[in-house]
């Protein structure tokens, strides 16, 4: 059978090669790898990183030492996640009660059960009736794949010609309530779960229902959980082309939420995974790692957090980073230190830049008239601790620029 590898697929009675299958499930760009009896017929953790190209697969499938073709999920595969149901009883179940994706998501006809496959979480968990598996350490068996019981692995329901939609798995009542009872902590580094959050003293009806299986440092504070998704929500681009001004919208609006401003990267990328996956859809870079580098460089230029004022929150830094030693040593005391002190914050918000202030706001915050916070700016200038800038104006509608400096530059 040739197979297209744009839009066609693997046709549901499985004729045809693997060779036709994995060039197929490549064209998606899912990692492919053979396996014999569900087993790896090669060192498949390397694909977890870098997916086997065209000539490596025609060369790995092209023996008789394979009976099957598997994929590497998770982050490897752009967020693919497979819902396995060993109990088909269980998965009538929730066909029954869920019709509209029972019959539109993908699924595979297996020996004992089904799967289901969409893009969702990046998390592992075992549940009594199968398992939810959606990392990089976990790989599920595709179409034609002989079980080793003999039957063929088949499409019921096939691959969209497009991406796989976004599903949260608990809204979509692939974990509900009384699979995370009896649900198992994954064993694989890459999920970086450990537990149901439900007996960390979550209310899980409560939280954002994608981090329901998150790790145990995110799912005991409930409200810090929904601000994350609001954050996530308020910043996903809508376009080609928004990837990397969005996730520094991102970056500020994280900044922002209590908790996290000192959060560890482990932490960071799950909630950075999240608002990759939600992205994927409309964004032209594929890769999770090229937004995760962008959100690190965000991550550090970040000085004000989204909703905060610039020259407010320069102000509180101020007060509460002490004043500069050399403007009190030429001062001593007073509002034109403290004036000194907001310039030096503004400076390190705005780095190598010069900064915007406007003597009306500067007057306003050290508690004196405009008139009296201009005069101390043009002292401040003339004493080399600052350099102006140009200069604002009404007509402009733009306040002065200037430059802090650390120590005396210039001046009397």
């Amino acid at each position: 059978m040739t197979t297209s590898l744009i839009s066609g697929q693997p046709s549901p009675d499985n004729v045809g090669s693997l060779l036709d299958s994995a060039l197929h499930y490549y064209a998606r760009g899912w990692p492919v790898f053979p396996v014999k009896g569900k087993r790896p017929k090669v060192s498949w953790k390397t694909y977890q990183k870098t997916p086997p190209d065209e000539p490596t697969l025609r060369r790995l499938f092209s023996g008789d030492d394979f009976d099957g073709v598997a994929v590497v999920l998770g982050s490897a595969s752009r967020g693919l996640c497979c819902r396995d149901y060993d109990d088909l009883t269980r998965y009538q179940r929730w066909a029954t009660s869920h019709p509209q994706l029972a019959n539109t998501l993908p699924t595979v006809e297996t020996s004992r059960g089904r799967h289901l496959y969409f893009r969702g979480p990046s998390l592992f968990k075992k549940f009594g009736d199968g398992e939810y598996r959606g990392t990089s350490g976990q790989y599920t068996v595709l179409p034609p794949s002989r079980h080793p019981t003999g039957t063929i692995y088949r499409w019921l329901v096939p691959l969209p010609d497009g991406d796989l939609p976004f599903l949260d798995p608990v809204e979509a009542g692939l974990c509900n309530r009384e699979d995370r009872k009896g649900a198992e902590s994954g064993d694989d580094a890459d999920s970086g779960d450990n537990g149901d959050p439900t007996e960390n003293g979550a209310n899980a009806a409560n939280l954002p229902s994608w981090l329901v299986f998150s790790a145990p440092t995110l799912s005991s504070a409930p409200t810090l959980l929904q601000a994350i998704e609001q954050a996530i929500k308020a910043t996903l681009p809508n376009a080609k082309g928004q990837r990397n001004r969005y996730i520094f919208r991102f970056a500020r609006h994280l900044k922002g939420i209590e908790g996290l401003a000192g959060a560890d990267f482990r932490m960071l990328r799950q909630i950075v995974e999240q608002w990759h996956l939600r992205a994927l859809a409309v964004i032209g870079t594929k890769p999770f790692v090229d937004t995760w580098a962008d959100f690190l460089q965000a991550w550090k230029k970040v000085k004000v957090p989204a909703g905060e004022d610039v020259i407010e929150t320069a102000y509180k830094r101020a007060v509460a980073n002490g004043l500069p030693a050399h403007v009190i040593k030429l001062y001593g005391q007073g509002p034109i230190v403290l004036l000194a002190g907001l310039c030096r914050e503004l400076q390190q918000i705005v780095g190598d830049k010069e900064f915007f202030l406007d003597c009306r706001t500067a007057g306003r915050l050290i508690g004196v008239d405009h008139a009296t916070a201009w005069r101390y700016l043009e002292v401040l200038c003339a004493d080399g601790i600052l350099s102006p800038g140009a200069k604002g104006s009404n007509a402009t509608r733009k306040a002065s620029r200037f430059r802090f400096h650390n120590q005396n530059h210039g001046g009397n």
